[in-house]
């Protein structure tokens, strides 16, 4: 069983003009769910007896328990009304699986997917072979349930991420990253960026900024403050801390990262991993993603060095 709590090429799978849903994987809302779609009740059930920790309970049990619960009541309005059409969301999210399951061979993508409400903060859960999409974590920047959260959680409560937070969460649950007492905070951005890569990789015409959570303003920001943002990694001898603080302080979602520069913005980390995987590929080419997302990579002790990373 998997379970997770929660961001290329031409010869891959594209769309345009009136063709550009075909390869739309529906993202199937548990709430429409009857016992006549047999194969849909079941997996969904499924999924949400190894969420709820419910094993016991039927299949029609857990799901009209779904139905019923204050959270599902809460939110299913404003889902009917701010999610009524979200064909482009499936459509990419079709490309995105599908681009996933040829560039990561070895990646668990899950053959179902479902849209539903949950109490919980994670928007994205992969229960065995079954995907359940939070839609109550889609409902835009303005809408009047995320008032009291932080402008850097708001920004990204938006429909359009669906299909980026879906491949990531399998990226992260079929290539975890593998800490030890010697885990460095340099391997860890190394991995965040490799998984940065591997969604770019995944969805070549998405923007970096989007991947990232960055605003336009955001990125222009740490484009131009590369090369000071490195000087300062090297300066503060953050890079090879194995102090798990200072690496959460890097990689962790945050309104800024702080610990290098108050302007910079969170998760800051990631984005120097990306620019120094980006470095590394240009000098290794053959190099699979696989090997990218493995410890052999980002726990290697040359792999900065391999990389020629000069900003």
């Amino acid at each position: 069983m998997r379970f997770i709590p929660i961001l290329m090429s031409g010869l891959l799978l594209t769309a345009c003009g009136n063709d550009r849903y075909e390869s739309a994987t529906p993202i199937v809302r548990i709430d429409t769910l009857s016992s006549a779609s047999a194969v849909d009740f079941k997996a969904a059930a499924g999924a949400l007896r190894l969420v709820y920790g419910e094993s016991s309970m039927s299949d029609a049990g857990i799901i009209e328990g779904y139905k019923q619960s204050d959270a599902t009541r809460f939110f299913q309005p404003d889902v009917d009304s701010l999610l009524s059409d979200i064909g482009a969301e499936e459509a990419l999210l079709g490309r995105g699986l599908a681009n996933t399951r040829l560039m990561l061979p070895s990646a668990s993508v899950p053959s179902r997917v479902y849209g539903y409400v949950t109490p919980y903060m994670q928007s994205v859960v992969i229960a065995d072979s079954v995907m359940l999409i939070g839609l109550n974590h889609y409902l835009g920047v303005d809408y009047p349930g995320y008032e009291r959260f932080e402008d850097y959680k708001r920004m990204l409560k938006i429909a359009s991420r669906m299909p980026y937070d879906a491949v990531e969460a399998i990226i992260y649950t079929s290539f975890p990253y593998s800490r030890s007492s010697e885990s460095t905070a340099l391997s860890r951005m190394l991995y965040e960026g490799a998984v940065v890569y591997a969604a770019q990789r995944i969805f070549p015409d998405a923007e970096l900024g989007d991947l990232l959570g960055f605003t336009s303003a955001q990125m222009a920001w740490v484009n131009d403050n590369e090369a000071n943002l490195w000087r300062t990694l090297a300066e503060k001898q953050l890079l090879y801390s194995v102090d798990p603080l200072v690496t959460s302080k890097l990689v962790s979602p945050s309104p800024a990262t702080t610990i290098i520069h108050p302007d910079a913005p969170g998760r800051i980390g990631r984005y120097i991993g990306y620019r120094i995987v980006l470095a590394y590929m240009k000098h290794h080419k053959s190099t699979s993603l696989e090997q990218l997302l493995s410890p052999d990579f980002y726990n290697s002790q040359t792999a900065l060095l391999n990389a020629g990373y000069t900003p």
